[in-house]
């Protein structure tokens, strides 16, 4: 029996998976933290705010952990991650703003609910 027929029979994660798993992490912390804190009025979150938007917004593949590199491992096309990520934070309420200007909660439309953000394989490659 070969190893992947193994784990297909079994279940079981594969070689690999974790570095997978860990990339996506990266890419999931870096929007997370763009968003969580676009609208934020206090220092230390506007300075996450801006150290994630450069971050996003840098272009090219300029390391292991760059935005478009992370984009490329889960074929996904940065400049419409980009756009959906910025679309998305701009829906954010403003600090002090009345309740009915809160967006709703959940994943952006037309994306699943396990949270992978301007995944191709998700929502039929749209992002």
């Amino acid at each position: 029996m070969l190893p992947s027929q193994y784990y297909d029979t079994v279940g079981a994660r594969r070689p690999g998976d974790g570095v997978r798993e860990l990339i996506f992490a990266v890419l999931d912390d870096g929007i997370r933290s763009y968003l969580a804190n676009a609208a934020q009025a206090n220092s230390r979150q506007r300075q996450l705010f801006e150290e994630a938007q450069a971050w996003i917004e840098q272009r090219g593949d300029n390391g292991v952990f760059s935005f478009d590199t992370l984009c490329a491992a889960f074929d996904i096309d940065p400049e419409k991650l980009r756009r959906r990520v910025k679309t998305v934070g701009a829906r954010r309420p403003h600090p002090g703003a009345p309740a009915a200007c809160a967006t709703r909660s959940g994943p952006p439309e037309g994306s699943t609910s396990d949270s992978r953000v301007g995944d191709s394989r998700n929502n039929g490659g749209e992002s």
